[in-house]
């Protein structure tokens, strides 16, 4: 096509949809209370006067093009030393394509025809106003690259087209921002929230002095409280409604005053951490469109009802799934930066190594059972130096120094959870459950020391968390001082129903995958999403297995490539399973009570890692079958 012709018809059409767009925003008059200048809001009066200030200059354009045909030759040498300039050919067409699928999906997933049943009003007329210009500008957008293209044929045949980042760059960063919006505007007013019983022990716990032994060793982990006490407005929380799963059942959501930033500021974490381990995990591939798949699988993973509702319920689960999340992201890049950089550390893999130790005390100090990932990580950082070749190639210092914070951080976190009374209340529902009703079990107790009456026996009929045990001073000096001994001794002295009491309620434990505190919204965003996590979040007890199957699969797919992120990997999904395993059996044993709801530090993990690995090991698995077949037509050429 004639260069000349085309840049006519480029301003020509970037004009007239300029004008339709621009009709189309002053349409409808803004509501009264907001009108401001001839029946429009302020904000609609600066958005119109931007919108005719760049329709202006595409007039201006499309005359000067009709007029002025050297200025037309001119532009067209410049792009063309542009596009011979390298890297700027393809970073132009990565930001158009980045922006045209941004808006197309924005344009999907706010149709018009929805917004009304899961868009707070005020937000619906934002994106109602602003839809004919986002179509003007995702126009001008298409008719950018299709002009590249046009005058460039080559280019993209022989080099752009050919280079993974022309599909894969945009395509990450518009999923990424399309998860953003429909995480922040498409699941209704990200302030409301549900509060539980436990929020009132968070409220009172953040009151408490910061650097004080009493902080630390509060009724609530220390993370939680601190949270809370940062987010604290002046007036201070007010809980406006509690809902307790299985007592009053599930509720609506309200507006809690001063806890609207809890919800708000567990929204943003989340959402900020999972896209750190999607950004991670891409980064990590190397097919390109696993690449893509990859992002798509962990924002899907996040946004889904059965696990972005849970920063709406005002407990400890939002913020320790998000902290893991970021967790697991830097154990992903920190491993393979450590396998690869030897002797000695980068700066960036120090920096890494202590924003690694940093979100690993907070997540640690979320939620007790967090606490029992230590030792399995103090054991797996280990495991390298152990074996000379791999001892020679890596940073040992730096290992050590992991080592050490992690046993320390696991002493700590057991002197302050020994000091406070967290685990008074889970060790009294385990007698309710699993010693009071047996005659045996009580018998060996009772030769531990446990004093025992009728009172003490007629109590395992509580539902749990039962008062009535404070009732009785010398039974509650008992499990102050040698409760937890005993209970111990009894799981260790018979490892049968241990191992099997657990193994016969692995299926139960995964039986849920919805929070059960409020009612989930039923627009339509929010039912495809849930669809979607139903199968992301498995609800079968084979889950477990299939994640052991496929760690084993990807070690043997590392054993054949044995390069030092493929070693890393494997380490860090070999860590992943193990800590999962040891947090399961850890939160299932330590409280008799709401099992399915304590398990999830364990679930959650092992349910990601059945697409985590599965993605993983496709790629390793190409990847292999790729350097095999072009060994081959090597050796046919030779």
């Amino acid at each position: 096509m004639n260069r000349v012709a085309a840049f006519r018809i480029y301003f020509l059409l970037a004009t007239l949809e300029g004008v339709v767009a621009f009709a189309l925003s002053f349409a409808q008059p803004s509501m009264e209370r907001n009108a401001r200048l001839l029946g429009y809001s302020a904000a609609r009066v600066a958005l119109g006067a931007l919108a005719l200030a760049a329709l202006i200059v595409f007039v201006g354009l499309t005359i000067k093009s009709f007029l002025n045909e050297a200025w037309l030759m001119r532009i067209g040498r410049w792009m063309d030393r542009q596009a011979y300039t390298r890297g700027r050919l393809l970073g132009a067409s990565i930001v158009f394509s980045f922006y045209i699928l941004v808006s197309v999906g924005s344009l999907i997933v706010f149709l018009p025809s929805n917004l009304g049943r899961f868009i707070p009003y005020p937000a619906l007329v934002a994106i109602d106003r602003i839809n004919p210009l986002l179509i003007w500008t995702m126009l001008l957008s298409i008719q950018s690259l299709a002009l590249l293209i046009v005058f460039f044929p080559d280019r993209y045949r022989r080099e752009i087209l050919r280079d993974p980042r022309s599909y894969v760059v945009p395509a990450v960063a518009s999923l990424i921002a399309l998860a953003v919006l429909v995480r922040f505007f498409a699941f209704g007013d990200i302030q409301l929230s549900i509060a539980n019983s436990d929020t009132q022990k968070f409220i009172k716990s953040s009151q408490i002095p910061l650097l004080t032994w009493d902080f630390l060793t509060s009724n609530r982990p220390p993370t939680i409280a601190l949270f809370y006490k940062i987010l604290a407005p002046r007036s201070g929380y007010e809980i406006v409604r509690v809902s307790e799963h299985a007592i009053s059942g599930t509720t609506e959501l309200v507006l809690n005053p001063g806890l609207h930033r809890v919800a708000i500021a567990q929204a943003a974490i989340s959402m900020l951490s999972w896209l750190a381990l999607a950004v991670v995990v891409a980064r990590h591939l190397i097919i390109p469109l696993l690449k893509i798949l990859g992002v798509l699988v962990i924002t899907l993973f996040a946004l889904s009802p059965q696990l972005s509702d849970w920063d709406r319920v005002l407990l400890s689960e939002s913020l320790s799934f998000s902290l893991f999340a970021l967790l697991l992201a830097l154990t992903i890049e920190t491993s393979i930066r450590i396998a690869l950089d030897g002797h000695p550390l980068s700066t960036q893999t120090k920096f890494l190594a202590g924003l690694w130790v940093l979100t690993l005390l907070f997540w640690v100090f979320t939620r007790d059972s967090n606490a029992y990932l230590l030792p399995i990580t103090v054991v797996m950082l280990m495991l390298p130096m152990l074996f000379m070749r791999v001892r020679r190639r890596i940073a040992t210092r730096a290992l050590t120094v992991l080592i050490i914070v992690s046993s320390l951080l696991f002493l700590i976190h057991n002197a302050t959870l020994n000091q406070s009374d967290r685990w008074v209340n889970p060790f009294l529902n385990n007698l309710i459950r699993n010693v009071l009703p047996y005659e045996r079990r009580v018998a060996f107790f009772e030769s531990r020391g446990m004093p025992v009456n009728e009172e003490i026996l007629a109590l395992q009929t509580s539902r749990g968390n039962e008062p009535g045990f404070y009732e009785f001073p010398d039974f509650m000096e008992w499990v102050y001082e040698d409760g937890p001994s005993t209970y111990t001794l009894f799981l260790l002295g018979d490892p049968g129903w241990t191992l099997s009491i657990f193994a016969s309620k692995v299926d139960d434990l995964f039986s849920e995958n919805i929070q059960p505190y409020f009612h989930s919204q039923s627009s339509n965003s929010h039912l495809w999403l849930s669809s979607i996590g139903d199968i992301l979040h498995s609800v079968s007890g084979s889950t477990l297995l299939v994640v052991i199957l496929l760690t084993l699969a990807f070690l043997a797919t590392v054993a054949l490539r044995r390069n030092p992120k493929s070693l890393a990997l494997g380490w860090t999904f070999s860590w992943l399973l193990l800590a999962a395993l040891a947090m399961f059996f850890v939160s299932f044993h330590g409280d008799a009570l709401a099992w399915i709801r304590h398990t999830l530090v364990a679930v959650l993990p092992l349910r990601l890692s059945v697409w985590l690995l599965s993605i993983f090991l496709a790629d390793q698995i190409i990847e292999i079958v790729r350097t095999q077949s072009i060994g081959v037509l090597r050796e046919s050429e030779v």
